[in-house]
């Protein structure tokens, strides 16, 4: 008897295209002056307001990782196959990465010394004038695999015991206490007096993961759960969901404001707003609009669905090959694209960078020996 193929969730394949899209987005950015110095003027705001939506971009990745493993049947010796390939993936694109960006700026690595190269290759350390910020995601990405199995186990037996069901909500409880509400309320002390002095916080030395993977460990879980208890879900007004992202986006705005203010410099409202509560909720709801899409819509197209399907299949190739790219081209002529910023040239520009280089992983596929170097 044939085996029969495992259904695609097309709306899956849409939420990592916008997230592709979000992390293009948010690197090499050509929006002109964003920054908050002693005051913002009303464009700054309406354009922050846009760009800080891009913090939805690592939790969707997260979300979609925790919707597709925790809802199929866990086979340990591949997982932990799979967990191997994208850890030596993520050394040889370190490594590649390095080399090409210190020739681009003229970094003579044989003066850094082997082992020093040996460290920031497999240990992760930085190397002055290269930007690496990019890479701690498949770190971070990894350790939350770590724990999966055990979190694989717990889920399977929600349908069958009743106190599993309350586990995982105490822990969806604790991880956003002291990942989520503790980092709001350090927001909202700052613009209070009566609490300015109290510093939330401190509560991070009950974060057993110390880092943002408590923040994207919720984010998994929750994938995992919605997807679970989609057609429920579904049931919530769109218009709904809508208002709530809306609402959403206009408290990260404050947010990125208060903390902004508070520095007098300005706050990264996309990697700040990870692990807070607003981000949470547009990231909630865009996971649910994206499932209210059913299958039969994304059929309609096959050309589009083909190109859909494939920035799906290549959402890690373009997250390596994007940022050697924004260094190589972008940032060369990003004096050009200056005088053009805007939210329409970013996006643009990030639709093009997207597509380019998911068709690029595409076609690096097809060839012997490389394809094992891509995801």
């Amino acid at each position: 008897m044939p085996v029969q193929k495992a259904k695609r969730f097309y709306y899956l394949d849409l939420l990592k295209l916008i997230a592709t899209f979000c992390v293009c987005s948010y690197h090499f950015a050509f929006l002109g002056n964003l920054d908050y110095i002693d005051g913002v003027s009303n464009k700054i705001l309406v354009t922050r307001l846009l760009f800080n939506i891009n913090s939805i971009c690592i939790p969707l990745f997260f979300m979609v990782n925790g919707s597709l493993l925790l809802n199929k049947t866990l086979k340990i010796k591949g997982f932990i196959k799979k967990s191997a390939v994208i850890l030596l993936q993520y050394y040889f694109w370190r490594f590649l990465t390095i080399v090409l960006l210190a020739d681009i700026k003229d970094i003579d690595l044989s003066n850094i010394g082997k082992s020093n190269l040996f460290n920031a290759v497999f240990l992760w350390s930085d190397i002055n004038g290269i930007d690496l910020a990019h890479l701690w995601f498949i770190p971070s990405l990894l350790c939350v695999y770590f724990i999966y199995p055990f979190i694989k186990h717990a889920f399977d037996q929600l349908n069958y015991q009743r106190n599993v069901e309350t586990l995982f909500l105490y822990s969806l409880l604790v991880l956003f206490t002291i990942c989520f509400l503790f980092n709001d309320l350090s927001t909202i002390s700052k613009s209070v007096p009566i609490i300015s002095n109290i510093n939330f916080l401190n509560i991070k030395m009950l974060n057993p993961f110390r880092s943002i993977v408590g923040a994207l460990l919720l984010y998994f879980i929750l994938g995992g759960l919605i997807h679970k208890n989609i057609d429920t879900l579904k049931n919530i007004k769109t218009y709904k969901l809508i208002i709530c992202f809306i609402i959403a986006a206009f408290l990260l705005l404050g947010k990125w404001y208060i903390e902004s203010k508070a520095e007098n410099a300005t706050w990264d409202g996309v990697f700040g707003g990870y692990a807070s509560t607003p981000t949470l909720i547009m990231t909630s709801c865009i996971f649910i609009l994206a499932a209210k899409i059913p299958n039969s819509f994304f059929e309609k197209s096959k050309s589009k669905l083909k190109m859909l399907v494939m920035v799906g299949k290549n959402t890690l190739n373009v997250y390596y090959m994007h940022w050697i790219f924004g260094y190589a081209v972008l940032m060369r002529y990003y004096p050009y694209f200056r005088t053009h910023t805007g939210v329409l040239v970013n996006a643009v520009k990030s639709i093009v960078v997207v597509m380019l280089f998911s068709f690029a992983g595409a076609l690096l596929k097809k060839i012997p020996v490389i394809w094992k170097l891509l995801h």
